[in-house]
């Protein structure tokens, strides 16, 4: 199976209720038959009742950072407290976000609880303290250590959560998946 396939329908197999999550896939590739491919996979899920968002640069502009700022200004994505983020080689388990969100939820001074996976780390941020550090900034390859290396000059807190492992399963360049949750408190 292709891995855009099996990462897509990782993110929307996700057990969180789905009027409490938007699933947003940002597509940097340059390949037209890949955006095709992702495009066509989006829209798959979208017939099946998920709430999923395949959104498209004009440009490259800061690469993995600048898809991530121009994916969190989205108008839907202002509703959004808590942002999972996963490389488009990821599969989190289902109950990812079961085990991770309570977290941000009972401590608002948490920013990120951080997971782990075979070569790094995955995790979910809450939005503010993204937004609070300044957002996305593209001047480096390492954003995600960039923003939390900010966020927690300004205060905020990280759990490392090293029970939750996320399974690494193809290295090959892919849009990156990017899951909104909407979730305030616990799922209904």
């Amino acid at each position: 199976m292709k891995v855009y396939k099996v990462s897509i329908g990782a993110a929307c197999a996700l057990d969180w209720p789905s009027d409490r999550m938007v699933i947003q896939v940002l597509d940097d590739s340059t390949d037209p038959v890949v955006k095709e491919l992702v495009n066509t996979e989006c829209q798959r899920w979208k017939g099946k009742g998920v709430n999923i968002r395949y959104e498209v640069r004009g440009n490259r502009k800061g690469y993995k950072a600048g898809a991530l700022k121009q994916g969190l200004m989205r108008d839907y994505a202002q509703e959004c407290e808590f942002i999972a983020m996963f490389d488009a080689d990821f599969q989190p388990e289902s109950d990812f976000l079961l085990r991770t969100v309570p977290f941000l939820v009972h401590n608002p001074a948490i920013a990120l609880v951080q997971t782990r996976w075979k070569f790094g780390t995955a995790g979910v941020w809450r939005i503010s303290a993204i937004n609070d550090a300044g957002g996305w900034e593209d001047r480096t390859t390492v954003e995600d250590m960039d923003l939390a290396v900010r966020t927690s000059l300004l205060g905020w807190k990280f759990v490392y959560v090293g029970a939750v492992k996320i399974p690494l399963w193809g290295v090959v360049y892919v849009p990156t998946i990017i899951t909104l949750c909407k979730a305030l408190g616990s799922p209904r």
